[in-house]
C-alpha cells in the first residue's frame, strides 16, 4: 500500500510538472491583435504571460491593411475565391441595393464564374445585407464565409452562404460601434479557427473582436473598445 502511495504521489507531481511545461495539456489558441489577446478555446481575454508557451495561431496585426494598398481603389473591385488546391471557385462582386427611392439599403453579393465571368448566383437578402464595396472571404468546403464592410464608414456584416447556390446558411448578429463621423477608415479581418470564425475590426473610431460558431452563425463572444466618444466626429 505504501508502494501505491508513493507511485501515486509520484504521477501527480509528473502531471503536474508536465501541466506547467504544456506538454500535458495543449497551451489554448491565442489571436493577438493590438493589445489584445483572445483565448480562443476558452472564449476569454488574457494576457500572453499567462500561458507558459503561448501559442499564437493568427497575429491580426501583421495583416495587410486596404490603406496600404491605394491600387484596390475606392470603387470596389472583384474578389477572387479560391479552392485549397488553389484552383478558382470564382470572382465574387458587390453591388449596392438601391430601391425607387434612390437610397442605397445595402448590398448584394454576385459570384461570376469563368470562362466567360457568367453570373452563377447573387445574394440579395431581404432585410438586406450590410452595405459595403469591400470582402474578405474564406472558402471552407462547400462553406462561403463572408465579411463586408466599407473603407470609409464604420460596422461590418458577416454572412455563411452555400458556395455552388448562393443559398444563406447564416447571417450573423454582430456587434455594431455604430460612430457617427465625417471622415473615416476601416479594415475588417477574419478567420476560421477550428469551428470558430473569428472577425476583427480596425476602425478609426474603435475597435471589436467577435467570435461566431462556424456552423450556426451564434455570436460567442465581443469585445469592444471606443477611442472616439461614441456620438463625436
Amino acid at each position: 500500500m505504501r508502494k501505491f502511495i508513493e507511485l501515486l504521489l509520484l504521477l501527480m507531481v509528473l502531471a503536474t510538472q508536465l501541466s506547467g511545461e504544456g506538454l500535458l495539456y495543449p497551451p489554448p489558441k491565442l489571436v493577438v491583435f493590438d493589445r489584445w489577446v483572445l483565448d480562443v478555446d476558452h472564449l476569454k481575454l488574457m494576457s500572453v504571460e499567462d500561458t507558459v508557451n503561448p501559442n499564437i495561431v493568427w497575429d491580426v496585426n501583421q495583416e495587410p491593411r486596404l490603406w496600404d494598398q491605394p491600387e484596390l481603389g475606392m470603387d470596389g473591385v472583384n474578389f477572387p475565391v479560391y479552392y485549397e488546391d488553389g484552383s478558382l471557385l470564382g470572382n465574387l462582386m458587390t453591388e449596392p441595393v438601391m430601391p425607387e427611392s434612390h437610397t442605397i439599403t445595402g448590398s448584394q453579393i454576385s459570384l461570376k464564374v469563368q470562362p466567360d465571368d457568367q453570373i452563377l448566383w447573387t445574394y440579395n437578402p431581404d432585410p438586406p445585407l450590410f452595405y459595403g464595396k469591400y470582402l474578405k472571404v474564406i472558402l471552407d468546403g462547400s462553406n462561403l464565409y463572408i465579411a463586408i464592410y466599407h473603407p470609409i464608414s464604420t460596422g461590418s456584416g458577416l454572412v455563411c452562404l452555400d458556395a455552388k447556390t448562393g443559398e444563406e446558411i447564416w447571417r450573423g448578429e454582430g456587434v455594431q460601434l455604430m460612430i457617427g463621423h465625417s471622415q473615416y477608415m476601416n479594415e475588417v479581418y477574419i478567420n476560421l479557427i477550428d469551428d470558430k470564425i473569428v472577425m476583427v475590426g480596425d476602425e478609426a473610431g474603435g475597435s471589436y473582436i467577435q467570435v461566431f460558431d462556424a456552423q450556426t452563425g451564434e455570436r460567442q463572444f465581443y469585445n469592444l473598445d471606443y477611442q472616439w466618444e461614441q456620438n463625436g466626429y
